[in-house]
């Protein structure tokens, strides 16, 4: 055993091209100390195992494995370990020791590279399954067709979009409302597809026909998705008008959508408002988590305000 140490510190040393004095002065050591490491004529004191594995960027162990190889950090030796075999714990590990570096100030740009590498590989792993998890979702509620069959199909529309596949989404929605005509949440699902696609005259001529055959455009979601296709394009009056004929139809979820608006144009006052009123009704409902966030929002916005106020009023 300590010969195979000695061995691989030496390889290790020698792999990141390493002197025996750097490594003993990191160690608080004499180089004469390490080069008998790697003579295996003495073996590295317990103790100081933790920072030599450090130094090399592996772990304990595997100073005792032949065959080993340096990284610069244990934050690119756990990031490999992720990368070819994904768990939990390997991208916790990596992350962590990325962190660490990064605080330290001692992070490289490679370093900082990698670790939004791993983050990447980790986001792509995930959008994976949850693609999965929705078509699972939406298999699972096809016979009821209820509310939540489809706020799964608008998830699954959302993710699609941010990961890019946009005609992958209006194909498949277009063959949707070919084979349902007479579902108003299939038209509603095509017009969402274009919207995120910033395709925004088909939208409005899908709009335009679902409302051929779901004539209430108010009432049924349509003119809502007028004002959500008039936001997009930056028409905010227009958007405003449309927005308050939904809530005069009594959809208060609405609310969410003039708040963004109101405070996208700088009327923070308006939208701080909003944000309360929402958080209100969250609370007489039972919500409070979601009051909470809510109503931390509309504080923000409040200051958000009168920092503007006090900006116009030094002009």
């Amino acid at each position: 055993m300590t010969h195979a140490i000695g061995q691989n510190i030496k390889k290790l040393r020698e792999e990141q091209g390493a002197t025996q004095d750097a490594l003993a002065v990191k160690l608080g050591l004499s180089f004469q100390a390490v080069s008998k490491w790697e003579l295996g004529t003495t073996m590295p004191d317990i103790a100081l195992l933790p920072e030599i594995a450090a130094f090399f960027g592996v772990i304990i162990d595997e100073l005792f494995k032949p065959n080993m190889r340096a990284y610069p950090n244990l934050a690119m030796r756990y990031m490999s370990e992720y990368e070819s075999f994904p768990s939990d714990t390997a991208f916790e590990k990596a992350t962590r020791e990325f962190e660490k570096l990064r605080e330290a100030g001692t992070a490289t740009d490679r370093d900082v590279q990698f670790y939004a590498y791993t983050v990447e590989n980790r986001a792509r792993r995930d959008a994976q399954k949850a693609e999965i998890l929705y078509n699972e979702a939406i298999q699972m509620g096809q016979e009821k067709k209820d509310g939540q069959y489809y706020k799964s199909h608008a998830q699954l529309i959302l993710m699609l979009a941010w990961l890019g596949r946009h005609g992958e989404n209006i194909e498949k929605h277009r063959a949707i409302v070919a084979q349902e005509p007479d579902d108003l949440e299939a038209h509603l699902g095509l017009i969402f597809a274009y919207r995120l696609a910033g395709r925004y005259d088909e939208a409005r001529a899908a709009v335009a026909a679902a409302v051929l055959r779901f004539p209430d455009k108010d009432k049924n979601g349509l003119t809502f998705e007028e004002g959500d296709i008039a936001f997009d394009e930056g028409k905010f009056d227009e958007a405003e008008e449309l927005y308050d004929r939904v809530l005069a139809a009594g959809n208060k979820r609405v609310l969410f959508y003039k708040r963004n608006l109101y405070s996208i144009q700088g009327r923070y006052a308006e939208a701080a408002e909003i944000g309360h009123r929402i958080a209100d009704d969250y609370e007489r409902r039972g919500l409070d988590i979601e009051a909470r966030g809510i109503r931390e929002n509309a504080v923000a916005l409040e200051k958000l305000a009168a920092d503007k106020l006090v900006d116009e009023k030094s002009e």
